[in-house]
């Protein structure tokens, strides 16, 4: 299938034709003014967010929409959330056009196979009027703790069908012309494990969209609604052309790379991706043919996550300062397999499936390392450990929800080390603070900190791995889910150009104690008790070159820092028992 097939079928954004505004400072002007609304969305819904994976982890992202759905403006928070708005703009107006919408309408979707993702990634998005027409869109994705299913908080790594990771929201309006539909509040409301927080956060998303909404009105007053579209062609078509002169200066070819992830619960074989990639004059194109299968389990990845995982590569090998628009993704086409882990056919389960497009970003990079060597790296950590856990308050006897995250190390590159402990490809999620998650459940973080050698050895080493130790004060909870990938040795962090590979993740209970042990990476309903404590642990990055060319003071800094011991100095990078 292809990345027009992934956005609904959507038609090309048309080239306007005739007159249009011909003053390049003004454009530049209006195009920072719509980049600002968006970030003034993302500041509203963070402000007003309930739930700490919102306002401190800042797992949503906030955008502006054309009137034929195409991306105008996004605020700089979450890439993993790109293609997913724009798909589901694409079936929503598909869905709403022709008339279906107007004013004071506001809609809400989480459907995987109605262009969202997993069921987690609320959107809400409010059509923009201006002189009587629609001018477009604003819309809000935001990850909420839980939307019901089988399991508290909703990502069930044992699901076999959708219909186990939650309420399904097909694009419904959840309000109509300005007034509430209450009814679908309370469906939402009954469907839930801590509806104040659900119902809160969705408020919060309406919050931003209305300031997105004020925004934009103002904008158009300014410009008027003719020229304001005439300029947003324009800055749509110059996007374009900076992302094909980009393409232009890549080597052009065909590129290759087969990776291997951790295999979901109901299978002991890693799962194989495969991507073969064209890189021609300003376009480029990506096949995933080869890849495995559909999974039983919940490591499937909807095609619009997969088309997002495609475009963030594309942009990280052109640059950063290129524009977040649809001019951007033009000379971009991808073709997906139906039914393969990439493009699963209804209902597959999909509630896990950031830790495969984590893997497609990556082995899109290392497919593209020869056709732009300047920007290259070794191989990142996708490993993206996680957990929920669930309980009833003591003292208030309502459930609590929290979840936490812990980056791992990028890999190393020709110009220095990897970045340690951040959260890599697709993610940009902040580390939960221990205190804002010490608030959030009855949980103490006993400690955080970088793994000793735990960077892939090299010229430039990788990325330093994180664990987060972590005791429950409560008499009881419950970790209903659990995910890390890269535990195996055969998919850790890949080196380059000489370098030696990360060190895998670990998900441990009682870790440094005496019964320490290392437990299934995905896993669900594991019963804590007062005392216990567990441990997330990373993936290092990937090293780039050989070990034995690191500059010897650097490999010193490294042993004095706590980032190798003397032991790796010495049987890895050649120290001398003197040195």
């Amino acid at each position: 299938m292809s990345a027009r097939a992934a956005r609904g079928g959507a038609a090309p954004t048309p080239r306007r034709r005739g007159p249009r505004p011909s003053d390049p400072v003004t454009r530049e002007v209006v195009a920072s003014s719509l980049v600002s609304a968006a970030e003034e969305m993302s500041r509203a819904l963070r402000r007003s967010a309930y739930s700490a994976i919102i306002y401190d982890m800042l797992d949503y992202s906030c955008a502006i929409f054309g009137p034929r759905g195409e991306l105008i403006s996004q605020a700089e928070n979450l890439p993993a959330q790109l293609g997913v708005m724009s798909s589901v703009i694409a079936h929503l107006l598909r869905k709403f056009g022709d008339g279906g919408l107007e004013p004071g309408d506001i809609v809400i979707a989480n459907h995987p196979y109605h262009g969202a993702t997993h069921a987690n990634d609320v959107i809400i998005a409010l059509p923009l009027y201006a002189e009587g027409r629609l001018m477009g869109l604003a819309a809000t994705n935001a990850h909420h703790m839980d939307v019901g299913g089988k399991t508290a908080a909703s990502e069930a790594a044992d699901a076999v069908e959708v219909w186990q990771e939650g309420l399904l929201l097909p694009l419904v309006k959840l309000y109509r012309a300005g007034e509430p539909n209450d009814a679908l509040f309370d469906i939402i409301a009954a469907n839930v494990r801590v509806p104040k927080e659900t119902l809160g956060d969705i408020r919060a998303q309406i919050a931003a969209c209305r300031t997105g909404e004020r925004r934009f009105a103002a904008i158009c007053t300014r410009h008027g609604a003719d020229a304001l579209q005439s300029y947003i062609a324009d800055m749509l078509d110059s996007t374009e052309a900076v992302v094909r002169d980009g393409l232009r200066r890549m080597r052009p070819g065909t590129y290759h790379a087969v990776g291997l992830m951790d295999p979901d619960l109901y299978d002991d074989r890693p799962l194989r991706l495969e991507v073969t990639i064209t890189v021609s004059s300003g376009d480029i194109r990506a096949d995933f043919s080869g890849t495995a299968p559909q999974t039983r389990g919940s490591l499937n990845c909807p095609l619009s996550s997969t088309i997002s995982s495609v475009w963030y590569a594309v942009r990280c090998m052109i640059g950063a300062d290129v524009a977040q628009n649809e001019g951007a993704y033009r000379p971009i086409t991808t073709h997906v397999p139906e039914g393969c882990l990439l493009n699963p056919v209804f209902p597959a389960p999909v509630s896990v499936r950031h830790l495969t497009e984590q893997k497609v970003a990556d082995l899109m990079l290392q497919a593209l390392r020869e056709a732009c060597p300047e920007r290259s790296a070794a191989g990142c950590s996708v490993s993206f450990p996680t957990f929920n856990i669930t309980g009833l308050d003591a003292a208030t006897g309502e459930p609590y929800m929290a979840a936490d995250i812990v980056g791992g190390g990028m890999g190393g590159h020709a110009a220095g080390d990897g970045v340690s402990a951040i959260d890599t490809h697709m993610g940009n999620c902040a580390m939960m603070s221990a205190e804002a998650f010490e608030v959030e459940a009855p949980v103490r973080v006993l400690r955080t900190e970088l793994v000793p050698d735990s960077g892939g050895p090299g010229e430039h080493r990788g990325g330093l791995a994180l664990e987060r130790r972590y005791e429950l004060l409560a008499d009881r909870a419950n970790m209903s889910g659990r995910y890390a990938d890269q535990t195996l040795e055969e998919t850790r962090p890949w080196g380059a150009e000489g370098g030696l590979a990360g060190a895998r993740a670990a998900v441990t209970l009682d870790p440094g104690g005496p019964d320490e042990r290392e437990i299934l990476g995905k896993g669900v309903d594991l019963p804590l008790q007062r005392g216990d404590t567990f441990a997330l642990r990373s993936s290092g990055g990937g090293g780039w070159g050989d070990p034995r060319r690191r500059a010897r003071e650097e490999v010193r800094a490294d042993v004095r820092n706590g980032y190798i011991t003397a032991e790796q100095a010495h049987d890895v990078y050649g120290f001398v028992d003197d040195e």
